[in-house]
């Protein structure tokens, strides 16, 4: 088995783990590392693979706005501007 593994370039493990399931996992996991990077914050507690991937694209783009607001009003707090309203 390790002889063909490494033939193929992959883990042993790649021959014993259920594909599909891999794949949902490493979207999940991807969807994750994405929210993260673009956000800076993470969602502790939910469930991801209980969204729809619309829904995670929703929430990214509705914290990369709170991260935008907060890093505007820092910026004006820091340089004496103030926000209007």
């Amino acid at each position: 088995m390790e002889a063909i593994a490494s033939a193929f370039e992959v883990s042993v493990t790649y021959f014993l783990s259920n594909p599909s399931e891999d794949l949902d996992r490493v979207q999940r996991q991807r969807d994750y590392v994405e929210m993260l990077a673009t956000t800076e914050t993470h969602l502790s507690g939910v469930d991801l693979a209980s969204l729809c991937p619309d829904t995670i694209d929703v929430m990214i783009d509705l914290l990369k706005m709170v991260r935008a607001q907060a890093l505007s009003e820092r910026s004006a707090r820091t340089t004496g501007g103030h926000r209007s309203a």
